[in-house]
C-alpha cells in the first residue's frame, strides 16, 4: 500500500498490488492532495449526525510545503499540454487542496451541525527555493528545507490559541 500512496503519476510508476487481484494504483493525492473533505465525509457518514456518536466535527488541517511564491509575469499565455509541463501537476494538487479550505471553511459559517475547522498553512518559500519543492527531489537541501520550513511552521502552530484550543477542548460524545 506505501507504493500506492506514493505513485505519482509521470514521477513513479503505478503500484500493482496482488492483494487487489493486481489491481493498479496511483497517489490518492491526485484527487484529494488535501483530504480534509474526505475526513469530513466519513465522519459525517459513520460517526457524526443523528442517531451517532458524534454531534460535532472538528478538523485540524496540516499543509504541506507549497509552491508559494508564484511565477514572473509576462508567461507565454497560449500555452499547449507539453508547454505546461509539471506546472499543470502541481497548479492542479495546490487548485484542490485550496478548494477544500475554502470549502471547510466556508461550511463552519453555513452549516447547523458544529464543524470546527482549523488550518496549518505551508510555510512560505522564495522564488529560489521552488525548485527544492519538486514531487521527484529529495537532494540534502532540499530535505534540509523541507525540515527547517516545517519547524519554522510548527514553532509558530505552538503558540496559536487557537491550535492550542483545538487540543485543550473537551471532546465529547452523545450518550445514547
Amino acid at each position: 500500500m506505501a507504493l500506492a500512496t506514493s505513485a505519482a503519476p509521470t514521477y513513479l510508476p503505478l503500484a500493482e498490488i496482488d492483494l487487489y487481484d493486481y489491481k493498479q494504483f496511483i497517489d490518492g493525492g491526485v484527487w484529494a492532495n488535501n483530504p480534509s473533505l474526505l475526513g469530513l465525509i466519513e465522519a459525517l457518514t459513520y460517526f457524526v449526525g443523528e442517531d451517532k456518536t458524534y454531534d460535532g466535527i472538528q478538523i485540524l488541517s496540516v499543509s504541506s510545503l507549497n509552491n508559494t511564491a508564484g511565477k514572473p509575469t509576462g508567461l507565454k499565455r497560449n500555452r499547449s499540454f507539453v508547454q505546461w509541463r509539471n506546472d499543470l501537476f502541481e497548479t492542479s494538487l495546490i487548485g484542490q487542496s485550496n478548494f477544500t479550505d475554502y470549502f471547510l471553511s466556508k461550511l463552519h459559517d453555513l452549516n447547523s451541525m458544529p464543524v470546527e475547522y482549523v488550518r496549518i498553512s505551508s510555510e512560505a518559500i522564495s522564488a529560489e527555493q521552488q525548485h527544492l519543492v519538486q514531487l521527484d527531489v529529495a537532494t540534502k537541501d532540499a530535505l534540509n528545507l523541507i525540515r527547517g520550513k516545517g519547524n519554522d511552521r510548527g514553532t509558530l502552530a505552538a503558540k496559536d490559541p487557537e491550535i492550542a484550543n483545538f487540543f485543550q477542548s473537551q471532546k465529547t460524545y452523545k450518550i445514547k
